[in-house]
């Protein structure tokens, strides 16, 4: 007996139940765990250096000529000061070579808890697309205040750099 051909039909069920043997069970988002943020010590103010990961130069914060931190693409520190003003400054690799970025001047009240993240523009795109290896635009380098859930999203991809002894 001649076989016939499938029938639109009978194509239609087979790609369906095809596609179904695929489905997986649907699984809500789950957001990850939030990271615990420290408390600032008595008498204290905690400030959260945070680093974009597509900048790829290493930085060094200072305050006057006191070593703060250094830090790389995608890594952050908690420095502890104590309240009033302070100005922190970014400079280039591990000897001073300048500043990559305007000073961050910031007022601090006991007790309190900040976080800055330093992002800059990358300069090389292929069709409005970034490549692997970014280049930060020179001078587009800022210190930005975030909200404490901006700075948790970039600590869960980022990770933790001890600060300078004397600045915890």
């Amino acid at each position: 007996m001649p076989q016939r051909p499938l029938s639109r039909r009978h194509w239609l069920l087979v790609c369906s139940a095809a596609l179904a043997s695929c489905a997986s069970e649907f699984k809500p988002y789950v957001p990850p765990v939030d990271l615990p943020l420290q408390d600032a010590p008595p008498g204290q103010a905690l400030v959260y250096l945070l680093r974009a990961p597509h900048d790829s130069k290493l930085v060094r914060v200072v305050e006057g000529d006191r070593h703060l931190a250094t830090l790389d693409s995608g890594t952050y520190t908690v420095i502890s000061l104590p309240p009033g003003r302070h100005l922190l400054r970014t400079a280039a690799g591990l000897p001073v070579f300048g500043e990559m970025a305007p000073p961050l001047a910031v007022e601090l009240a006991p007790g309190s808890r900040r976080f800055f993240a330093l992002s800059g523009v990358s300069t090389r795109l292929v069709l409005g697309l970034p490549l692997p290896e970014l280049e930060t635009a020179p001078g587009s380098r800022r210190w930005t205040e975030v909200t404490e859930l901006d700075a948790q999203g970039l600590m869960s991809i980022g990770r933790l750099m001890m600060p300078e002894a004397g600045a915890l």
